[in-house]
């Protein structure tokens, strides 16, 4: 079996938890997730089985959508709440200017990694280092948070926003930075991620409703197809012959004008392959860039 399933992660487990589960359901060692999500936050996590995996990067440089509880006035060391505490505030931020320090955010910042992430450094993770206690110099990296909406906020202690973020943004670091322009600190104490690219939490699917369709031999249609993510490249059709010579490796002539990458089907219209449309010696080719059969 391949293709992509839109899982809805539960919290208090991990991404690699909701991988392993699958493993056991599908029987199979080939799926993978397409980006962490922290185990207490839950939400969607698109899961990818056999051949798709080969569609987890595209999915990974998705925009994702979140819904986030911020608490102001603690500090923590996690930047949720989760992580020991670091610093009470008091806090005595007005209505306005929580709304004002939430709204600057918009667009482009740079950002400084949190300790607790899977981030690398030197080869170690930073979660590591920090469960030793250690604290080591993040460089900070560029984000884009497109929109945030605030939702609610109750008594000026806590907000919930709704943001729509760039790959490798962290939500608990955008709380803790909010609440450090505000001056009274803050961290994230709920969070659910409601959309990854095209996948949206109104279609995901609980592990237990996928081992109920394996119970009743409906596994496959949880499945989503791997062309689902891809479609934003043109479709080209190709012969049987043509089939042959492309799958093992081979450039064939194609009529199309425009450069690029281009979605590869056979005259059944199954999915065979991404492809780079070329130029060369005055005629126009199609080589293979990553087979999915």
């Amino acid at each position: 079996m391949n293709g992509i399933i839109n899982v809805l992660k539960p919290t208090n487990m991990t991404s690699f938890d909701v991988v392993a589960v699958l493993r056991k359901i599908f029987g199979i060692k080939k799926v993978g997730h397409t980006g962490t999500l922290d185990p207490m936050a839950c939400g969607v996590l698109p899961v990818c089985i056999g051949k798709a995996c080969g569609v987890i990067d595209y999915i990974l440089n998705c925009d994702k959508t979140y819904v986030a509880e911020i608490t102001f006035g603690v500090d923590t060391t996690t930047q949720d709440r989760f992580g020991d505490v670091v610093c009470v505030y008091e806090n005595n931020a007005t209505r306005e200017e929580i709304d004002k320090a939430i709204l600057s955010f918009v667009g482009e910042y740079m950002q400084i990694p949190p300790m607790y992430s899977a981030i690398k450094i030197n080869g170690k993770k930073l979660c590591d280092l920090a469960r030793k206690g250690e604290v080591v110099e993040r460089k900070p990296r560029k984000v884009n948070i497109k929109n945030i909406e605030i939702i609610d906020i109750k008594e000026n202690k806590t907000a919930i926003i709704k943001c729509e973020v760039t790959k490798g943004t962290y939500i608990r670091t955008l709380c803790y930075d909010i609440g450090q322009k505000l001056g009274v600190g803050a961290n994230m104490s709920f969070l659910v991620r409601t959309r990854v690219g095209k996948f949206d939490i109104k279609d995901a699917i609980t592990l237990e409703e996928i081992i109920k369709l394996k119970e009743f031999g409906k596994l496959s249609e949880c499945l989503i197809n791997t062309d689902y993510v891809l479609d934003c490249y043109p479709k080209v059709s190709i012969t049987k012959n043509q089939e042959i010579k492309f799958l093992n490796g081979n450039f064939i002539r194609t009529n199309r004008v425009d450069e690029g990458i281009v979605r590869v089907y056979d005259k059944e219209n199954n999915f065979l392959a991404l492809g780079s449309v070329i130029k060369s010696q005055g005629e126009i080719f199609i080589k293979p860039k990553k087979l999915f059969v």
